[in-house]
């Protein structure tokens, strides 16, 4: 097929045999469908199947914004299947139905709710996914944590210091909980080019210093903080920036089916790393969760005036500040 445009410095036709399976199909269904729908096909319903799947994502995107949403439905109702989220539009959630095919072989349209595959749901979630990170590439300033403890005990800090000081974090800041280091580097990748500020904030234990040599290794521009500088301990975890004292009686009080002595309990290593020892020790038939602990710490450190913990969370919230200040 050849088309009869021009190139737009060059006389010379432009041979569609020589481009992309993609171009080829695009080219063909603009010419197709702007002509047809003037005419014959004009205010008709069309149904395609799998459209513009030779074309990579961001074609798919303009696809859906100024071909089928920008000019075909000026005079046709457009009804598409798809397995690509990137022909899901956010805008187009209301209009999204989902079909699965039932054990008898007939297509069925049923609500998002009632699907029986979880796959049938994969374009929405990837949809949900990916409109999420454009919204965080958009943010300014980015911080990075571990996980939901640290977020929320940066929350914790932050009230804490609101509460009892004019300190507090500069709201501009996003934080974003990972699950675990294990993939920090090819997260923070996602923002190769952009001109985000970024911050992670690590344990000074064995995961976090391994975040930090890939962070330092090949992402220089991102600033760096680990517990340590907090604490002053060579090894910690954020659950140490809690006055030891307090964080061990709520570790009894939610571990109340246990013999707990807590002078048995030794101060080397972070306050975690300790319990865990101690229970193994000690053979309790079950396994330590910080979480635990950690979710009733937080509803009782709302309310505490602790200097100690007051010390730790002002020199936290005044470190993230000042590592996005010189970003």
């Amino acid at each position: 097929m050849e088309f009869d445009g021009i190139r737009q410095h060059s006389e010379t036709p432009l041979d569609l045999s020589m481009k992309s399976k993609g171009i080829r199909w695009y080219v063909s269904f603009i010419i197709t469908f702007d002509v047809q729908t003037k005419g014959e096909l004009k205010n008709s319903i069309l149904l395609f199947d799998e459209p513009s799947e030779a074309l990579h994502p961001q074609a798919q995107m303009e696809f859906t914004d100024t071909t089928v949403c920008g000019r075909l439905i000026k005079s046709n109702q457009v009804i598409y299947a798809t397995h690509s989220p990137f022909l899901l539009g956010e805008d187009m959630r209301v209009k999204i139905v989902c079909v699965e095919r039932s054990n008898d072989g007939v297509a069925e349209i049923v609500k998002s709710t009632e699907v029986q595959r979880k796959n049938t749901l994969l374009p929405l979630r990837a949809l949900f996914g990916f409109d999420s990170l454009s919204r965080i590439l958009d943010e300014d300033n980015i911080l990075i944590v571990e996980g939901w403890n640290d977020k929320k005990f940066i929350e914790l800090f932050n009230y804490i210091c609101s509460k009892n000081s004019e300190i507090f974090l500069n709201p501009s800041i996003y934080i974003i909980q990972l699950r675990g280091t294990g993939k920090i580097g090819k997260f923070i990748s996602i923002f190769s080019g952009k001109t985000n500020k970024i911050v992670a904030l690590l344990d000074s234990d064995r995961a976090g210093d391994q975040a930090k040599k890939i962070i330092e290794n090949a992402f220089e521009e991102i600033k760096i903080i680990q517990t340590s500088e907090i604490v002053k301990r060579l090894t910690s975890e954020i659950e140490d920036l809690i006055p030891r004292s307090i964080y061990l009686k709520k570790f009894k009080e939610v571990y109340s089916d246990l013999s707990i002595v807590i002078p048995d309990i030794k101060n080397k290593k972070p306050v975690c790393e300790e319990i865990e020892i101690y229970f193994k020790k000690n053979n309790f038939n079950k396994q330590f969760d910080k979480q635990l602990v950690n979710k009733a710490l937080f509803e009782e450190l709302y309310h505490s005036n602790d200097p100690i913990l007051k010390k730790n969370a002002e020199s936290l919230i005044n470190t993230i500040n000042e590592r996005f200040s010189k970003s």
